[in-house]
């Protein structure tokens, strides 16, 4: 039965008593496998947000990489159908084809400068992340060491 509910506890002996929170005193509250639950929780955060951040590079990573690829076979076409039929071809499908090849190269340029910019965000985003979870740790190791130094104290 809960101590504080007890019909022979009088008011003066109840303000003596600690606290009694789930049948244990207040002071046991917080224990340490409470306070090791915070922090695997606060890791498995941190380690979910960096194996999202690393999914979000390596996709961005394979698209850049087939972009790549799809730039470079329609280069080589290109570049092979200039050398062989380039004679037999028109100044204007000539230029057609050198057109090509250049949005080609702009687009590889452009994917390759995204994709980076892309990277820095999310690593920076990541790391932003890391911070806070370091902060709160912080946080939370002083708020309960002083609770616990607070507690040691008035007993």
């Amino acid at each position: 039965m809960n101590e504080i509910t007890r019909q022979e506890i009088g008011p003066n002996q109840m303000a003596n008593r600690p606290s009694v929170v789930e049948s244990r005193p207040y002071e046991q509250v917080l224990n340490e496998e409470r306070i090791g639950g915070i922090f695997g929780e606060a890791l498995a955060w941190l380690r979910d947000d960096r194996v999202n951040t690393m999914r979000a590079i390596s996709s961005d990573a394979a698209s850049r990489k087939m972009v790549q690829k799809q730039n470079h076979e329609l280069l080589t076409a290109c570049s092979t159908t200039l050398q062989r039929e380039g004679p037999n071809l028109t100044i204007e499908q000539q230029l057609s084809l050198i057109d090509k090849m250049r949005g080609a190269a702009a687009s590889t340029e452009r994917t390759d400068a995204e994709s980076r910019a892309f990277q820095r965000e999310q690593l920076s985003h990541s790391h932003k992340r890391s911070r806070q979870l370091s902060a709160f740790v912080i946080a939370v190791m002083l708020g309960a060491g002083g609770a616990a130094w607070y507690l040691k104290r008035a007993a």
